[in-house]
């Protein structure tokens, strides 16, 4: 079933027939401490080495400081990032940095509002299924 699926997701007009980016994830590298001039500095070295793209991955979330729970929410944590993500964006989307920021969005904690609703979303994917899972 995943082949199939994956077969016409490729079969799509316009589908990009190339190999897939160098990727360099904040996860291992600084797990929940998350900090702009970490970051920054970070994403400097991995376009010094080739990265194509930088993924912010858990840490930035409200309500998630640990990995005792669920994933936290979709939105971003202001005690963490005060000024928001848009200073990181910038700096690893500018000339010369790496060409793609992404961030991983993964999962909901219990205490998680609703994600935004718009169904044009490009962060969005699911089944349209009500039911939110807890964690992962």
């Amino acid at each position: 079933m995943s082949a199939r699926f994956h077969d016409h997701l490729r079969a799509r007009p316009g589908h990009p027939h190339r190999s897939r980016p160098v990727v360099l994830n904040t996860w291992e590298a600084v797990y929940f401490d998350h900090d702009l001039d970490r970051l920054t500095h970070l994403a400097d070295l991995g376009a010094e080495v080739g990265v194509e793209r930088f993924v912010l991955d858990d840490g930035r979330f409200r309500h998630r400081r640990d990995d005792r729970s669920g994933l936290g929410d979709w939105y971003v944590d202001e005690t963490v990032w005060p000024g928001g993500l848009r200073p990181l964006i910038d700096h690893v989307r500018a000339p010369g940095a790496l060409a793609n920021a992404q961030s991983a969005g993964d999962g909901l904690s219990g205490r998680t509002p609703a994600p935004p609703t718009d169904p044009g979303a490009p962060w969005a994917a699911g089944s349209g299924s009500p039911q939110r899972p807890g964690a992962r």
